[in-house]
């Protein structure tokens, strides 16, 4: 059986900048990466950027389809599974009047706004946080790189809630993170994220609270699980 990891292309057909490390950490592991399927392989992984379900490649040999993809990434398609476990959550179709009376009917001084994938935090976590950005400014923004489904309008949590946040990856029927310590609420969040199939996504949690989770689209840079054990984990669930 062989198996494929397409990786995210630019202009020129080569492998995308954001993937570049973790590319020469799956080809040590002795994995085989690519920018399209080769016609041998029969088992596709899909390493890319956030992508509508419509844009998902169709290609039935694709581990995860894009239905499962997309809800997996969705907050609106995810939140309702796991709601007691994460952080209060409504949702509206504009960032308007309805949104303002939404967080005033929750008695909430703040919230934290994400269309239905992504925040538009990069550097400053309050990018994204209302008041302290209008929903004008956010709409404006969110618009730069629309996204099927609503807005998600979450509960402030102030930083140190998140101090020992960690990525955790459902590869397989597994739930994997390096120091080999998984929470019991994100076995329980997986267990109940079952319903969709998915067997390549990720769970980022506290050991009290589910934060989000993720269809398997951004890499495990920014956690810390060992590239090693990545490739490692997706070599023995996919690789046989």
């Amino acid at each position: 059986m062989s198996f494929e990891l397409i990786y995210h292309s630019d202009e020129d057909g080569e492998f995308y900048w954001l993937y570049h490390r973790e590319i020469e950490t799956m080809l040590a592991a002795g994995l085989r990466v690519s920018t399209a399927p080769s016609v041998s392989a029969n088992r596709l992984l899909r390493r890319g950027l956030v992508v509508d379900e419509e844009e998902f490649p169709r290609d039935t040999r694709y581990i995860q389809n894009g239905a499962t993809f997309s809800n997996l990434t969705r907050i609106d398609k995810w939140y309702p599974f796991i709601l007691d476990l994460t952080i209060p959550t409504h949702f509206c179709e504009q960032l308007d009047a309805h949104a303002n009376s939404i967080v005033n009917e929750c008695g909430w001084s703040r919230c934290f706004v994400k269309n239905s994938v992504k925040s538009l935090v990069e550097e400053d976590p309050l990018d994204s946080v209302w008041p302290d950005v209008s929903f004008e400014v956010m709409l404006k923004k969110f618009s730069i790189n629309p996204r099927v489904g609503p807005y998600a309008l979450r509960q402030y949590l102030a930083p140190e809630h998140f101090v020992n946040e960690r990525r955790y990856w459902v590869i397989g029927d597994q739930v994997h993170h390096s120091s080999g310590i998984i929470p019991e609420i994100v076995r329980e969040a997986k267990k109940r994220l079952d319903v969709f199939g998915g067997v390549f996504y990720t769970i980022d949690a506290t050991p009290e609270l589910i934060v989000e989770i993720n269809g398997g689209e951004s890499s495990d840079r920014k956690t810390d699980n060992k590239a090693e054990d990545f490739a490692r984990w997706i070599k023995e669930a996919f690789d046989r």
